[in-house]
């Protein structure tokens, strides 16, 4: 919000410029008076706000955009409808990570749903793991959620500052090194290459080096329990050596 050549201007979403009564609450009931000017006005105001609701509906469903309004002195005069563009590794890393490593992806994000899902369909994450519309701070609490569930480990992947909540809640937060400061700080792993791929190279190579330490207990072990009696001589009497 600002203004700009002494005229107020406010760019956000629906719900705010309902919260700053731009806009009708089409859920409210608008007919409790018997003043006809006002009646005519609240008709107005209703009919313009379906129009404004309608368009918005359109483009978030249609196309699977993210919409704002723009508003000027109190009255909304446009929308902005925008997408961000999935990265190009985005859909191999959901790829790996699903059909290689068995990991289950979800998305948290704080666009509609209708952006949401086009942008899961497209990478191919199944629309039961979309969370749209969460604040940074719901983005943490459906992390809790989800390590709540019986033997779960949640990893988090986030550039933003809106992500940094979640990453330093989850099990283990990974942090694209091109993001902001906060969120690079709030991360476990940092992806200097900015590459999601890496995301998968992470959790793999984790996984080898987990593999190898337990091998390697398993073999020290059985060293240690045939080296230990042949050391302190249990073995003497029969082979004549220690």
């Amino acid at each position: 919000r600002c203004t700009i050549d002494g005229k107020d201007v406010v760019v956000g979403t629906q719900r705010l410029m309902r919260e700053l009564s731009f806009l009708t609450d089409l859920t409210e009931d608008t007919n409790d008076t018997n003043d006809e000017k006002n009646d005519e006005k609240n008709k107005e105001a209703v009919s313009f706000s379906k129009h404004v609701s309608n368009a918005i509906d359109t483009l978030e469903t249609r196309d699977g955009k993210t919409v704002v309004c723009v508003a000027i002195n109190g009255t909304v005069c446009g929308l902005i409808a925008m997408r961000d563009e999935e990265r190009k590794e985005a859909a191999l890393m959901v790829a790996l990570l699903q059909s290689e490593l068995n990991i289950n992806v979800w998305m948290l994000t704080g666009d509609n749903r209708g952006a949401a899902r086009a942008v899961a369909q497209s990478i191919g994450i199944n629309q039961k793991r979309v969370l749209s519309e969460l604040l940074p701070h719901q983005k943490a609490e459906q992390v809790i959620e989800l390590q709540k569930k019986k033997n779960v480990i949640v990893g988090m992947v986030g550039d933003g500052i809106n992500d940094a909540p979640a990453l330093a809640q989850a099990d283990l937060g990974v942090a694209v090194g091109a993001g902001t400061d906060v969120a690079v700080e709030a991360a476990d792993i940092v992806l200097c290459k900015s590459s999601l791929v890496d995301v998968y190279h992470a959790v793999s190579l984790s996984r080898i080096v987990m593999n190898r330490i337990r091998l390697n207990f398993v073999w020290a072990l059985g060293f240690n329990i045939l080296g230990i009696p042949i050391a302190a001589g249990v073995f003497f009497p029969l082979i004549k050596a220690v």
